[in-house]
């Protein structure tokens, strides 16, 4: 098991920079590699994901949904990273969620197959 922290219990400031970077890189190119971009945010504290979203917004096909837990109102703090998104569900569990992913990457995916 990989750990930044040193004996003393600290992050090395150098380790956990490159760290980030290797993170970094490897998830830029798995949102490459991707057709579309499945996100399930049951809490909108999720920054990194935010910024995943601005980085395939425009050339991937993006799938936002949300616990029922996240208030409704909560969703004005996200209009942004919403309004990019192609599909905004709400859902009772990841697994619900990502049913509904595959139906719509599916029809989203004939859709384009019909256009070209």
């Amino acid at each position: 098991v990989f750990s930044a922290a040193n004996s003393s219990g600290t992050i090395d400031p150098e380790t956990r920079d490159a760290a980030r970077r290797v993170l970094l890189d490897l998830n830029t190119l798995l949102l490459e590699a991707a057709d579309a971009l499945f996100i399930w945010l049951d809490a909108i504290d999720a920054f990194g994901t935010m910024a995943e979203i601005g980085q395939a917004y425009g050339r991937k096909p993006i799938f936002l949904a949300f616990s029922t837990k996240v208030p409704p109102e909560q969703l004005n703090e996200l209009w942004y990273s919403t309004h990019m998104a192609d599909k905004v569900i709400f859902a009772g569990s990841p697994q619900q969620a990502f049913s509904e992913f595959i139906a719509w990457h599916k029809s989203e995916a004939s859709l384009v197959r019909a256009m070209t």
